[in-house]
């Protein structure tokens, strides 16, 4: 081979090596398979990821009535109603409204208290821009501060019930919802911690 024909030569190869995706494995050259590789590379990377979801909200306990037919089970027939505000990743600023089922209980006997049932939790926390995110769960496990404090204490896992906006499709995992509540004030306050997938480039627009 002649130097003129190896110089020749090694520039259709320099040529051939500028071409894009030459080297990639999805260039003009690319097989089918190639290109359904790069193709669900792609969809992965668009699909939501789980990211971290915390939060924490105060509110009160605003009432109690007999659970409308079909909301609660027979052993909670009373139906406790809460409203409040706080704050969670990826919500910001919130309100929270919702209720739970109970087991009959009287306020002023500890007994009664001592053997409380609660659970068949329905919630949801509204967002500023008026995305919501309506969460449940099935049963709270139940504890108490030690005498004479006046909170109860309770922890629940609690899972998506569809939304709005940006959540409509949202989903939770491991997510536990703790906090307490005050037997006499009517106080409450709790804690969010766990993991959510969402789309977030879908809003309300609200």
């Amino acid at each position: 081979m002649t130097a003129q024909r190896r110089i020749t030569r090694n520039l259709a190869l320099f040529a051939l090596a500028l071409l894009p995706g030459a080297c990639d494995g999805i260039g003009p050259l690319a097989t089918d398979a190639q290109y359904g590789v790069a193709e669900g590379q792609a969809a992965r990377l668009q699909q939501p990821q789980w990211v971290p979801f915390h939060g924490s909200t105060t509110g009160m306990l605003v009432g109690f009535m007999p659970a409308p037919p079909g909301r609660c089970p027979m052993e909670r027939p009373i139906l406790l109603l809460y409203r409040g505000r706080g704050t969670a990743t990826h919500l910001g600023r919130i309100t929270v409204e919702g209720s739970e089922c109970a087991s009959p209980f009287d306020p002023t006997d500890p007994a009664t208290l001592l053997t409380l049932s609660t659970g068949d939790g329905q919630f949801t926390f509204t967002a500023a821009n008026g995305d919501q995110l309506h969460v449940g769960y099935h049963a709270t496990t139940l504890g108490f501060e030690p005498p004479p404090s006046p909170w109860l204490l309770w922890t629940a896992p609690i899972h998506a019930r569809g939304g709005t906006g940006r959540f409509a499709q949202a989903e939770l995992m491991e997510v536990t919802w703790s906090g307490g509540a005050n037997l006499l004030t009517f106080e409450t306050y709790s804690n969010l911690d766990g993991w959510i997938r969402y789309a977030a480039s879908d809003r309300s627009g609200r």
